[in-house]
């Protein structure tokens, strides 16, 4: 749950820009974002809706669906992906120089079901035996795209646990498919970025990836060409990069460091 001191902030950043927001014509915000913001947007835009006229239409997938969905939809006005390849985008002539925003930065955490023993996941070495005792453990696809999954295989490879991710690992496409499993019992452990784990029913957090084998996501968001023509995204978009919003990633799995 957002604490309440979050959603005074956001309130309170609602009351100060209300002259702008309510003046505008009721719209639609269309939004493509990795599954790493669900948490944070739903409680940022459910608020943005309640206060204004305005409806926001988000889709939400692996980081590997972006691209693809934003070429289905010419029509998208904000973007949530990581930092990198937002810059893509801007060179590509997709964004404009002064975007992205950065709104937080993510670590990969390990997950396990909730009601099952808390592993120690400390350090490597405690890293290590715990992949060695659990009976299974999920991952994304290194072929996916996406740095974080190809980053779990690398980091277990590194680390010699060739014969544990062959017999134990299963393989899936995205967090949240990782996620899934973990709740629904076909997997012990799970790796997934820790956002995605905070946003996931079932599971939780047993802690991050040591520092010296950990890999950080820059996320940001962007207002496309198409989204800077809509009065109603701009506004929308102001509230995402501010700081009562930051409160919200925060929460929700986030470094939210600038």
């Amino acid at each position: 749950m957002v604490k309440i001191s979050a959603v005074i902030a956001l309130s309170a950043a609602f009351l100060t820009s209300a002259g702008s927001i309510w003046s505008v014509t009721a719209a639609e915000v269309r939004v493509v974002a990795n599954d790493a913001v669900r948490k944070p947007m739903l409680a940022i835009t459910s608020k943005f809706e309640k206060d204004t006229t305005h409806s926001i239409v988000t889709t939400y997938g692996p980081a590997n669906s972006i691209e693809p969905r934003l070429t289905a939809d010419p029509r998208t006005d904000i973007v949530f992906w990581s930092l990198s390849e937002l810059n893509n985008l801007v060179r590509a002539g997709r964004i404009a120089p002064d975007y992205p925003k950065v709104v937080g930065r993510v670590r990969i955490g390990i997950a396990h079901r909730v009601g099952t023993p808390k592993p120690d996941v400390s350090s490597v070495a405690k890293l290590r035996a715990v992949i060695e005792a659990t009976p299974s453990f999920a991952y994304g696809n290194p072929k996916s795209g996406v740095p974080t999954d190809a980053h779990v295989v690398r980091m277990l490879e590194e680390l010699r646990l060739d014969k544990e991710l062959r017999e134990k690992g299963v393989m899936r496409e995205g967090g949240v498919a990782v996620l899934m499993d973990v709740a629904d019992r076909r997997a012990a452990l799970g790796f997934a970025q820790a956002s995605e784990i905070a946003a996931f029913p079932g599971v939780a957090l047993a802690g991050f990836m040591p520092d010296s084998v950990q890999l950080t996501t820059v996320h940001a968001a962007a207002l496309t060409k198409t989204g800077k023509e809509n009065p109603a995204a701009v506004e929308l978009f102001k509230l995402i990069i501010g700081e009562p919003a930051s409160y919200v990633f925060e929460r929700s799995g986030f470094d939210i460091r600038r």
